[in-house]
């Protein structure tokens, strides 16, 4: 199981949002024998590589098709599997919108999105990999869960609070997962609000 030493909080500082996306889900497969991740030809990218060389039969490679994506994570869920979904988040709540909202939202189907690079830390890849409008979108479609990870550490924490959260419908947006390698805001060893927000601090103006 993971633990929030420093050691471990500077290391998915390092690494990045995706880096630590990719730690927690190393340690799912223990948790969870019905674990599978699925990408979309991002595995190098989600920080997959260390889970794809431990659990090879766990990974699903769709390929470029991320629409495919939804529906297969939907199948898989509907089987019994527990299925964690990783592509780029301008993909995940524009390109799959209508998937999303069928599959997720209307049938209630426990697929766990992560939508990386969500905002503009992307750069490098352009205007049609950033994304600003994720959570506005699942925001509007029914039975959404839709979890904002502050930095790394809080990326790690929304992992775990994904698959072990019940939730009132089945569909679950990690937005937020972006590359940056900031990290510092979150320290301690408390939970994520599944519901509400977590307040860091608080400022007297007067």
């Amino acid at each position: 199981m993971i633990e929030y030493t420093p050691q471990n909080i500077r290391m998915w500082s390092l690494l990045g949002s995706c880096g630590a996306f990719g730690t927690a889900a190393s340690a799912l497969p223990e948790i969870d024998k019905n674990i599978l991740i699925l990408t979309a030809d991002l595995c190098y990218y989600s920080g997959l590589t260390r889970f794809k060389e431990t659990y090879p039969d766990k990974l699903i490679n769709v390929g470029i098709a991320e629409q495919n994506l939804i529906g297969v994570a939907a199948g898989l869920a509907k089987e019994g599997f527990n299925p964690f979904v990783t592509t780029y988040a301008s993909f995940a709540s524009l390109r799959c919108a209508d998937q999303v909202k069928v599959n997720m939202g209307y049938m209630k189907l426990p697929v766990k999105l992560i939508g990386l690079t969500s905002g503009l830390s992307v750069g490098i890849l352009g205007p049609t990999h950033m994304c600003t409008e994720d959570i506005a979108v699942m925001r509007s479609i029914p039975n959404m869960t839709i979890l904002s990870p502050a930095d790394c550490t809080e990326t790690v924490k929304c992992v775990f609070a994904a698959l072990a959260a019940l939730f009132v419908g089945g569909g679950i947006l990690s937005a937020q997962v972006t590359t940056s390698s900031f990290n510092g805001l979150v320290v301690d060893e408390a939970g994520v609000p599944v519901v509400g927000v977590a307040i860091l601090a608080t400022h007297d103006p007067s």
